[in-house]
């Protein structure tokens, strides 16, 4: 092989091996649940300042794919719960991210009911 073929070559694989890190995947699974530890429905995941997003199944849990080259603010948000943002590091190519929402008890200073009569 001469020194022109073998550059060649490791040009080649440099070329590969960069779009294999560009396109390579990071997956985010876990499950979403309350104080009590039940799992919980339809709680909206999303990358934060994205549309990028998907909805926790029945039992809570979620998949995520990102792209790995970045880190993501994950955003956790579900009606009468506080909010959660996580942020994910892309060290390895799985993690599993547990989260507990806890519950946003607001009070009424005072309630009117209205009456109409026929």
């Amino acid at each position: 092989m001469s020194m022109m073929d073998l550059t060649r070559f490791l040009i080649v694989v440099l070329i590969c091996s960069s779009v294999n890190t560009i396109h390579a995947q990071f997956i985010v699974k876990g499950t979403v649940q309350d104080p009590e530890g039940n799992g919980l429905p339809g709680v909206e995941i999303s990358v934060a300042n994205t549309t990028y997003g998907i909805i926790s199944d029945y039992d809570g849990q979620y998949f995520l794919e990102l792209n790995s080259s970045e880190k993501y603010p994950i955003r956790f948000h579900a009606l009468g719960m506080y909010d959660t943002t996580v942020v994910i590091l892309p060290e390895s190519k799985f993690t599993v991210l547990n989260i507990t929402l806890l519950e946003q008890v607001t009070e009424l200073e005072s309630v009117e009911v209205i009456s109409k009569k026929n």
